[in-house]
């Protein structure tokens, strides 16, 4: 009887282990998602604009400089925040190395969007130019490289 009953036992621990294990990865994602939406209200009195400034310049002009703004807020911030895309103060080569790194997560994009990526990344986000002043609950979310 003793054997009946460990055996049954261990077939709902292999039978539910691993719909135990969705359950709590879903509900830690869940968790984690509330609390990170729940400074949505807060994220509205940020000026995006002035964030993810677009000065066009001699390498890119307006409208790419727009472009590619808009490509990389919707195609890098699927992955992380864009807090660490606008501190980061790199030159065209250090961009170019962060996107030689990052080539396979946005398999889409076009190289001439890439290109477009890095130059206004490279224009607006450079060592001569200051970062954009972040409130403190956006620089928590800082994911490092």
């Amino acid at each position: 009887m003793k054997t009946r009953i460990h055996n049954v036992i261990n077939a709902n621990v292999t039978t539910f282990g691993p719909w135990l294990l969705r359950l709590t990865l879903f509900l830690t994602f869940s968790a984690f998602l509330s609390v990170h939406f729940s400074s949505i209200s807060l994220s509205q009195d940020i000026d995006m604009e002035e964030i993810f400034r677009c000065s066009p310049s001699a390498e890119i002009g307006p409208e790419e400089c727009s472009e590619a703004r808009d490509l990389i807020l919707n195609s890098c911030t699927l992955c992380h925040a864009f807090v660490p895309i606008v501190l980061q103060q790199f030159d065209r080569s250090g961009w170019d190395g962060l996107f030689d790194r990052h080539a396979d997560r946005s398999p889409e994009l076009s190289a001439d969007q890439i290109e477009d990526m890095k130059s206004y990344l490279a224009a607006n986000f450079n060592p001569s130019i200051d970062p954009p002043d972040l409130p403190t609950y956006l620089l928590d979310l800082w994911t490092s490289y």
